[in-house]
């Protein structure tokens, strides 16, 4: 495990796929291993789910947010690898 790794956040990615009224289907993409922690909120800013959180190996991921009984709006999907963080938005329309 290293520590104090500064991973350039262009270095990562992370994509919203599909929005279904069950799922949000959530891709990222790690340049080396990395400990990764991807979770979602709402627009307060509280936290509704954690989609990931473990050291993971570099590479390309799929994960989906289970998203039966969450009302309609906007979220926000966080990820946090190192000192680098990205947000992407999702929308539930239905």
């Amino acid at each position: 495990c290293r520590h104090g790794n500064s991973l350039a956040p262009e270095a990562l990615s992370l994509e919203v796929g599909q929005v279904s009224e069950s799922q949000a289907e959530l891709s990222f993409a790690l340049p080396e291993d990395a400990h990764v922690d991807i979770s979602v909120f709402d627009v307060t800013g509280r936290r509704l789910a954690t989609i990931e959180d473990a050291q993971l190996t570099s590479g390309v991921y799929q994960r989906a947010w289970n998203m039966v009984g969450v009302a309609k709006g906007l979220y926000f999907v966080r990820m946090h690898v190192g000192a680098a963080t990205l947000t992407q938005r999702v929308v539930k329309t239905r």
